[in-house]
């Protein structure tokens, strides 16, 4: 018994030390637990941290000039942009969730601060909303708004300052839009959109100037306030660049800041004096009224130069001139680069100067703006989540549409025609061309890309360019409709109708020479079997280009291009296709080959391009894939139609 006693006891020991070894495990991985936790808060932490260094940290521009600077080279290039829609298309895509609240939320932005670089976007964006938007997101909501007549956008580049920025304004849709939903009232004009270069970098440090101070102070401001006063029975009014309001600490009292940016072009000093006198006129208006209030002017220059003229030109109207207005004014001064973190010791406030001249030592003194308490914070302390809306649905299907074909297959396995595809497309893009535009020079664009499309046959190219055709979103009218409309439209002319379709160029208006008679019959004839017959290409070829008094050919062609819709890039390479076939077949005489050619120059004259070289390329290599791929790139059934209606392919 007592070796069952011993069994027992041992059964016993072991279950105990096995709940022991439990209990440990439990508690390991109870402990392991919270320092997972922990482990993921901190690299959440982390990720933060860069993602805020990424986005204000200035401490890494090495640069000693302003970015902002203006120079005598400095040269605006707008933003091409795809498409432009009108604002009946905008307000309904706003109803429907297309524009969604981030992209409202970009606008305001955009709205609020006039000019404005990409990364001032996403820097008060965050300021604003709290909300951290990636820079690949952002700039296809840019994109986007341009699209749709939202904003406008350009390049400011100087070969003399080595630098170029993009920027964007708001345009003429966002501005009504904008108002429909803030009920708010916008001072836009037009010409907003293609201002002068200093304007556009005046206006952008400022907001570099805001954001500075935005990333360490608990401010309210203004954008380009009116100040108003009245003076002898007549409003007057001033208008700083910014405004910015301090509220001391544990008082009633604040400070504001009418904050001035001044750029160097022709004849600024002259506006900065007279701006001077208006603020000096205003002040004194408001220093009963306000008296909680102080106010200091903030002169901002691009330079410390400039900041030396300024001074100069203050004191000058001060003593010299004796300029009543500006008496009491207090200014501080500071340019662009000693705003950036790194640039500056202390804090902002305490890096602000003023200059005073001592009579009597004949030396100028600097002293600091006088310190006051109020609301601070720090930048690298900021709480703020990914801003991560989902895009509607038209977006999303946009977005699938787009991209269907390209990730339908990996990289890898994409080959033979489809890598080919993909090859025009990426050349296509580097020329900054997009289907359907400027496709006439496709030949010489694979060229330069080194790209023989020869090698694969027609056949090949043939189903090539039908897959080419799924990397646009294009819906373009085929040069099949083209050619109804603008024949309904000649008829229309004949019988001395206004066309409603088209639009008739007033500097090319439709002429008839004196055979006017034989003219008439001409087009009656020809519009005829136009529409009788569905051959086009055979109309063309047989009654047009063959007719027996060419010069009438010429003159009818002529008149036909003289109307907008002719100028669709589908038309004439119609025209230039049907051209090359009626001289393969030897039906037009050589001696008239010349004549033709010189109308083609003059055909095209308008769109700078050469149908005549086409339609020579088509004679000498028979490349019948460029006016197919041309086609399947405007309308993916133009293929179709061609072979079906024209028989020509």
């Amino acid at each position: 018994m007592d070796n069952v006693l011993e069994m027992l006891n041992a059964k016993k020991s072991k279950e105990l030390i096995n709940f022991k070894m439990n209990n440990i495990d439990d508690l390991t991985i109870k402990e392991n637990e919270v320092d997972m936790e922990q482990q993921i808060q901190d690299e959440q932490q982390e990720k933060k941290k860069e993602m805020l260094n990424e986005l204000f940290d200035d401490t890494s521009i090495k640069a000693e000039q302003s970015p902002f600077r203006t120079y005598p080279d400095d040269k605006q290039k707008a933003l091409a942009t795809k498409c432009f829609i009108d604002l009946g298309k905008v307000i309904q895509q706003y109803r429907n969730g297309e524009i969604d609240e981030r992209t409202i939320r970009v606008l305001h932005i955009i709205v609020k601060h006039q000019y404005i670089t990409t990364r001032q976007i996403r820097q008060l964006y965050l300021l604003t909303y709290h909300l951290y938007i990636k820079l690949d997101i952002l700039s296809k909501i840019l994109n986007r708004m341009m699209e749709k007549g939202l904003i406008a956008g350009c390049i400011i580049e100087s070969s003399m300052g080595n630098s170029d920025f993009r920027c964007y304004c708001v345009d003429y849709n966002g501005v009504r839009l904008y108002t429909a939903i803030k009920s708010e009232n916008v001072n836009w004009k037009r010409t907003d959109t293609i201002q002068k270069a200093y304007i556009i970098k005046r206006n952008i440090a400022k907001n570099q100037f805001l954001i500075n101070y935005l990333k360490y102070y608990n401010i309210s401001y203004e954008s380009q306030p009116r100040l108003v006063w009245n003076k002898g029975g007549i409003e007057m009014a001033v208008k700083p660049a910014l405004q910015m309001k301090f509220d001391i600490q544990d008082s009633m009292d604040s400070i504001v800041f009418l904050v001035e940016v001044i750029r160097t072009y022709d004849g600024w000093e002259e506006d900065y004096i007279k701006k001077l006198i208006r603020y000096g006129q205003y002040l004194k208006s408001v220093e009963d009224t306000q008296s909680l209030k102080k106010y200091y002017i903030v002169v901002c220059a691009e330079s410390e130069k400039q900041v030396n003229d300024v001074i100069n030109i203050y004191y000058d109207l001060k003593t010299r001139k004796q300029v009543s207005e500006v008496l009491g004014i207090q200014i501080c001064y500071t340019c662009d680069i000693l705003n950036l973190d790194g640039h500056y010791r202390g804090s902002l406030l305490s890096n602000l100067r003023t200059y005073q001249y001592d009579t009597k030592t004949g030396s100028w003194t600097e002293e600091k703006i006088k310190e006051f308490t109020c609301e601070t914070h720090d930048w690298r302390d900021f709480d703020f989540t990914i801003d991560r809306i989902e895009p509607s649905t038209s977006e999303k299907k946009k977005e699938e549409s787009d991209t269907e074909y390209i990730d339908r297959e990996d990289e890898e396995e994409r080959t033979g025609k489809q890598m080919l595809a993909v090859q025009i497309y990426n050349a296509v893009i580097q020329q900054g061309y997009q289907f359907p535009e400027l496709m006439v020079r496709m030949a010489q664009i694979l060229k330069k890309a080194e790209i023989n499309y020869k090698e694969w046959g027609y056949a090949k190219l043939r189903s090539l360019f039908k897959d080419l055709s799924y990397f646009y979103s294009v819906h373009e009218e085929s040069p099949v409709q083209q050619t109804i409309t603008c024949t309904d439209a000649l008829l229309d002319i004949i019988n001395g109708k206004k066309s409603k379709s088209v639009n008739v160029n007033p500097k090319q208006e439709v002429s008839f020479d004196q055979n006017v008679k034989e003219q008439n019959i001409f087009y009656k004839y020809f519009m005829d079997r136009m529409n009788s017959d569905k051959d086009w290409a055979g109309v063309l070829r047989n009654d047009i280009f063959c007719y027996r008094n060419w010069s009438m050919t010429v003159k009818v062609l002529e008149n036909m291009t003289h109307i907008n819709d002719l100028s669709e890039i589908g038309w004439y390479n119609f025209i230039a296709y049907v051209y090359s076939q009626a001289k393969d077949s030897n039906t037009i005489l050589k001696n008239r080959t010349g004549s033709y050619m010189g109308f083609c120059i003059e055909l095209n004259s308008f769109t700078d391009e050469k149908i005549y070289l086409i339609a020579k390329l088509n004679n000498r290599e028979n490349p019948k894939w460029i006016l197919e791929g041309l086609a399947t790139a405007s309308s993916r059934r133009l293929g179709e139609i061609l072979r079906d209606e024209l028989g020509v392919l």
